[in-house]
C-alpha cells in the first residue's frame, strides 16, 4: 500500500476541516509514494 492510500483512508475518517488551530496534522515526513507494510500509532 502507499501511504498516499493510509491518508486518504484516515483523511474520510478525520477531514483536515476539522482540525484545530496549531494541531500538527497532514503528512509530516517522508514521500507519499513510499510503499508502507506497517503503521504505529499511539
Amino acid at each position: 500500500m502507499q501511504a498516499q492510500h493510509l491518508i486518504d483512508r484516515f483523511e474520510e475518517f478525520a477531514p483536515l476541516n476539522y482540525r484545530e488551530a496549531g494541531d500538527p496534522t497532514g503528512f509530516q515526513i517522508g514521500s507519499r509514494h513510499a510503499e508502507i507494510h506497517k503503521v504505529l500509532v499511539r
